[in-house]
Order: C-alpha cells, then sequence, then structure tokens
C-alpha cells in the first residue's frame, strides 16, 4: 500500500494572493501562446495548401463563383421538378387516372452525380454534374480514374466550406 504525503504548507494573506495572481497570469500566458500557436499552424497549412494546389488562384476563384452558381441553380431546377411531380401524383391520385410520364433521373444517375469529387489535369471538370454531362457526349466513365486527386484546396467541390478570404 501507498502512503500519501499530504504536505500542507501555510503562508501569510499577501503571499498567498501573489502565488495565486501570479498563476493567473502564468496562465493567461499559456492560454495565448496557445492561441497563437493554432493560428500559426492553420496560417501555414493554408499557406501550404495554396501553394501546392494543382489550380491557380484565379482559377480558384473561378471554381468558386461556378459551385455557388450550379448549387443555386440546382436547388431551383430540384424544386420545380419536385413540384411537377408532386402535382402530377397528387392529381393523379385526386382524379383517380393514370399518371403521365414523368421523366427523373435514376438512382445510378444521381449516384454518378454524387460521388466524391476528384481532381485530374487530364479533365478539367469543375463538379461532378459537368463531369456526368460531359460524360453523356463522349463515352468514358465519371468514376475515378489514373491521375485523379483530392487536393484539400478543392474541398468546397464536395460541399465542405471553405474559409473565404478577404479580395
Amino acid at each position: 500500500s501507498s502512503d500519501l504525503l499530504t504536505v500542507q504548507v501555510s503562508l501569510p494573506r499577501e503571499q498567498t494572493e501573489e502565488v495565486l495572481l501570479y498563476l493567473r497570469a502564468e496562465s493567461q500566458i499559456m492560454g495565448w501562446i496557445l492561441i497563437a500557436v493554432v493560428m500559426t499552424s492553420v496560417l501555414a497549412c493554408t499557406c501550404i495548401t495554396r501553394c501546392c494546389s494543382p489550380v491557380s488562384y484565379l482559377q480558384l476563384k473561378f471554381w468558386k463563383i461556378y459551385q455557388q452558381k450550379e448549387n443555386e441553380l440546382f436547388e431551383l431546377k430540384a424544386k420545380e421538378h419536385a413540384a411537377k411531380l408532386a402535382e402530377r401524383n397528387v392529381q393523379s391520385f385526386f382524379e383517380s387516372t393514370r399518371p403521365d410520364p414523368f421523366l427523373t433521373p435514376s438512382n445510378k444517375q444521381w449516384q454518378k452525380v454524387s460521388s466524391l469529387y476528384t481532381f485530374n489535369a487530364k479533365g478539367q471538370y469543375y463538379s461532378m454534374i459537368h463531369k456526368y454531362v460531359d460524360a453523356l457526349d463522349q463515352n468514358f466513365s465519371v468514376r475515378s480514374a489514373d491521375g485523379d486527386q483530392f487536393p484539400p484546396v478543392l474541398n468546397f467541390v464536395d460541399g465542405d466550406e471553405l474559409v473565404e478570404e478577404a479580395v
């Protein structure tokens, strides 16, 4: 069995307050040092990621604008399409009629445009929808190919938020 050694130190009130002030000050300094280290690390990682990016700053800026516009248009078209399908189904239900044919992307098509984006210097695509639409004209796969990369600077393509920088 181990015996715990308890030491009680009795200090005058003034010295106790000085020790507490010293510990609080030291704690504040350690906290600010930790914040500075984290901020410096984030800045260094951001700089390294941007420097190693396979795309230029202006192309990255264009890419973000394209992605934002595509997302807005996709949401708008999806709402319109869903409203038309819902209207068709409700109308068919209440009128007890067969619904008119309605084209909606297949599950396989949804999976193709929902897969993880990969960057490939051989083909310049700004999203999986862009890649899918171009694949319709040509006869190639939307899935991963030789030369595909996952550069961290392009995480926003799959929906990850990237901290916007002031221009």
